[in-house]
C-alpha cells in the first residue's frame, strides 16, 4: 500500500496542490529558459505569435499555458491573448535555476556521493541575474550617494551584469569602473553588456577572486579616488570564519587608506526568528537562505549587530545604515 505513509494527516487536496505548485513552478522555469516571460513584458501576445516569434512548438505552448490558467499560475488569458497577472516572477525564477543543481541532488549532497563544487556548482548566468535583481534596489541606494563624488572609480565585488558600473560611469565623465568576478561565465556576459553601453573605455573587468587583492588592485587607477561596493557577497566569506573577513577587510582598508566602502547584506534571522516572523514574505525568503547557503558552502546571512561588530573590528567606521527592498540594509562605511 504505498500511499500509507500519509496516514489520515495529510489531505489528498494538500497533496495535489503541492503537486500542482510544483508544476507551476517547473512549467515557469522552462517558459524563463526559452524567452517567454521577457517577451511577454513586452504586452499582450497570443500562442501563435509567441510560438512563430520564439521557434516553439504551438501545441505544446498551448497546453502549458491551458495548465497554468487553470492552476493558478503567474499569467491571465484576455480573449485570445496572455499577459502577466502584474509583476515579475522572474527574480524568484532566476534564483530557482541557479540553485536548481543543488536542489535535484540533495540525497546525493547528504550521503556524499556528490561534493559540492566538486560535482555539483551554481550555476553562474542564472546567479548573476537573481544577485542583481535582488540587490538592485540596494545598488541603486548606492548609486545615489556617490553619483557626484568627481574624479572616483568603483571597485564591485561580485560584479555580476556590471550593470551597476555601467550605471555609475554614466554618470559623470571622470567615473571609473573596475569588476571583479570568479566566474568566467558571467564576466563574458558582463563584458558583452560593457560594449553595448560604449563604457568599454571606462569599465574594466578582471576575472578574478576578489581576496586575491595583488592581482586585481592594478588594474584600479591610482589617479582615482576609490570607492569599494561588495553587494550581497561578503557573508561567504565568513564560511572561513570571521577573523578571515576581518583580515581581509582590514587589508583593504590599508591598502586603499583614503577609501569608502558599502556593504550590503542581506539583514538574517536567527532559526526561532524565522519560526517567529509574522511577515510570510520574509519568513519564506529567509528560510530559502537558510536553506541553500549551507548546502553551497557558504557563510550564513548575519542580523545587522552582527555585521556592525566585524566591520568595526576591521577598523571601517559606519557612517550610515540604509535600509532597502528585500530585507537588505546597506552599511557606508569610511
Amino acid at each position: 500500500m504505498p500511499f500509507l505513509f500519509f496516514k489520515k494527516k495529510v489531505s489528498v487536496s494538500n497533496f495535489l496542490r503541492s503537486a500542482s505548485d510544483y508544476l507551476i513552478i517547473q512549467i515557469c522555469l522552462g517558459l524563463e529558459q526559452v524567452g517567454f516571460f521577457d517577451h511577454l513584458k513586452k504586452g499582450p501576445v497570443t500562442i501563435a505569435d509567441i510560438s512563430g516569434t520564439l521557434r516553439l512548438r504551438e501545441d505544446l505552448m498551448e497546453v502549458l499555458l491551458d495548465y497554468l490558467i487553470a492552476a493558478g499560475g503567474p499569467i491571465e488569458k484576455h480573449g485570445n491573448t496572455f499577459v502577466l497577472k502584474g509583476g515579475s516572477p522572474q527574480k524568484l525564477l532566476w534564483a530557482i535555476l541557479a540553485y536548481r543543481e543543488i536542489f535535484n541532488n540533495f540525497g546525493h549532497l547528504l550521503s556524499q556521493k556528490k561534493i559540492y563544487g566538486k560535482d555539483i556548482q551554481r550555476d553562474g548566468y542564472w546567479l548573476q541575474l537573481a544577485s542583481g535583481a535582488f540587490s538592485l534596489d540596494a545598488n541603486r541606494m548606492v548609486l545615489e550617494k556617490i553619483k557626484e563624488v568627481e574624479n572616483s572609480a568603483l571597485i564591485d565585488f561580485g560584479c555580476g551584469s556590471a550593470e551597476t558600473l555601467i550605471k555609475f560611469c554614466s554618470m559623470r565623465n571622470d567615473h571609473f569602473g573596475v569588476g571583479i568576478d570568479n566566474n568566467e561565465t558571467v564576466i563574458v556576459e558582463a563584458r558583452k553588456r560593457i560594449q553595448q553601453s560604449g563604457m568599454g573605455e571606462r569599465v574594466v573587468l578582471c576575472h578574478a577572486d576578489v581576496r586575491n587583492i595583488d592581482f586585481w588592485q592594478k588594474y584600479v587607477p591610482t589617479q582615482k579616488k576609490p570607492i569599494f561596493l561588495a553587494s550581497t557577497m561578503l557573508h561567504e566569506f565568513l564560511r572561513f570564519g570571521d577573523n578571515f573577513l576581518i583580515d581581509f577587510l582590514k587589508e583593504l582598508k590599508e591598502r586603499f587608506n583614503s577609501s569608502r566602502l558599502f556593504v550590503a547584506e542581506y539583514d538574517g534571522l536567527s532559526f526561532e526568528e524565522i519560526r517567529n516572523e509574522k511577515d510570510e514574505r520574509r519568513k519564506l525568503q529567509a528560510a530559502l537562505y537558510e536553506l541553500w547557503h549551507p548546502f553551497t558552502e557558504q557563510g550564513m546571512p548575519q542580523p545587522r549587530e552582527r555585521w556592525e561588530r566585524l566591520l568595526d573590528a576591521a577598523g571601517w567606521k559606519i557612517s550610515e545604515v540604509i535600509s532597502s527592498e528585500n530585507y537588505i540594509l546597506v552599511y557606508d562605511c569610511s
